[in-house]
């Protein structure tokens, strides 16, 4: 989620529109919120960071398995819905 939908969404609407978003992310529908005209929550702040990836994460499966590579895995299809750990 953070990595590929909320942040990237968020830097989009800045960069390209010039208006400020913060996406707010629903774990239980897998919905999300967009606060426009709202600043993102710093890194540090932001609550999402410490919502753990979904179990059938590839990226996070070969990250935890210290395979070599696993930083330059793209994150999966995120329509699927999987679980979350």
């Amino acid at each position: 989620c953070m990595n590929n939908c909320k942040v990237p969404t968020q830097r989009w609407m800045l960069e390209d529109f010039g208006v400020p978003v913060r996406v707010t992310p629903n774990y239980e529908d897998y919905s999300c919120t967009f606060a426009y005209g709202v600043e993102p929550l710093d890194a540090m702040e932001d609550p999402g960071y410490d919502v753990p990836c979904f179990s059938t994460c590839e990226k996070r499966k070969r990250s935890i398995a210290g395979e070599e590579g696993a930083d330059n895995i793209q994150c999966g299809d995120v329509t699927k819905r999987p679980p979350l750990l």
